[in-house]
């Protein structure tokens, strides 16, 4: 069931990478660039989280890609704001 939820998960984060490719397409802004990519890595993580059998959630991997993918969220916002002035 777990494994059931994770891969819903996955489909609604590369659903909304989709989402944000498309206005970075129209846009060519970096914030919905930095978004996709950070949804990307995000459901790339929920399916290695599925896919893992060992110790799912003690996996030094799937934090390393959420820190990445959140800091990826955090940058996009940064350079939002900076270049906003």
């Amino acid at each position: 069931m777990k494994e059931l939820l994770l891969g819903a998960m996955a489909m609604a984060n590369i659903s909304i990478m989709a989402f944000f490719l498309k206005f970075w397409q129209q846009t060519k802004d970096r914030f919905f660039f930095y978004f996709a990519v950070a949804f990307l890595m995000l459901g790339i993580e929920r399916v290695i989280a599925a896919v893992e059998t060992i110790g799912q959630e003690n996996n030094i991997v799937i934090y390393l890609i959420r820190l990445i993918a959140f800091s990826f969220i955090v940058l996009a916002i940064i350079v939002k704001n900076i270049h906003r002035n």
